[in-house]
């Protein structure tokens, strides 16, 4: 059976995820505070360019007070929203979380692992480190604009390599080339580290 995936945050990263994601046809709902965006997700589809190449992909996407008509929980939900909104975005991904098999991955930049796990329970939390690089100027619109070779990197906080990371990182395959990762802090440390220099 399909697992079910939300993402909490349909900015550039998100949509870009979301949008390849549901082409190669996972079942994943896209939830956004930006009403015009979600509007021209429901009415035309998202659009998405750039490295990813060309695409309208028909995407479900919700208003973030459309979210309490959900009446089948999520396997995964996927946190990438702005680090100041990561606690009550995770309370939304918990509360909409199939128990007790339901993960909660952070998808953000910067340091957020701790924070998602004091929420959602560190049991319930893996981390991802993202390299693809998105933008978006306009509602309905995402840009993918990286060109590496590696996708992400999905990892458990105490670095066990298990099937659900190992799960995750197939599904996140269909975006771009994934790996699990046994040394999580240490990809997001070498990442910040990175950023802090571009």
């Amino acid at each position: 059976m399909a697992k079910r995936i939300g993402i909490i945050g349909a900015g550039a990263i998100g949509s870009v995820v979301g949008g390849m994601l549901t082409k190669a046809g996972h079942d994943v709902t896209l939830m956004e505070q930006w009403p015009e965006h979600v509007e021209a997700m429901k009415k035309v589809g998202l659009r998405l360019s750039g490295t990813c190449g060309e695409h309208v992909v028909p995407v479900k996407a919700l208003h973030f007070h459309e979210m309490q008509g959900l009446r089948e929980p999520f396997d995964y939900v996927f946190i990438s929203v702005k680090s100041y909104d990561t606690e009550w975005a995770t309370a939304m991904a918990v509360a909409n979380l199939r128990a007790p098999s339901g993960v909660v991955v952070d998808f953000q930049n910067g340091i957020n692992d701790e924070r998602v796990a004091n929420v959602a329970g560190r049991e319930r939390t893996l981390g991802c480190v993202i390299t693809i690089s998105a933008g978006m100027y306009e509602a309905g619109h995402a840009i993918r604009t990286d060109t590496g070779s590696l996708g992400f990197k999905i990892g458990e906080h105490d670095g066990k390599d298990t099937e659900r990371a190992q799960e995750i990182a197939r599904i996140m395959n269909d975006v771009a080339p994934t790996k699990v990762t046994t040394n999580l802090w240490g990809e997001r440390w070498s990442k910040l580290a990175v950023n802090c220099m571009v």
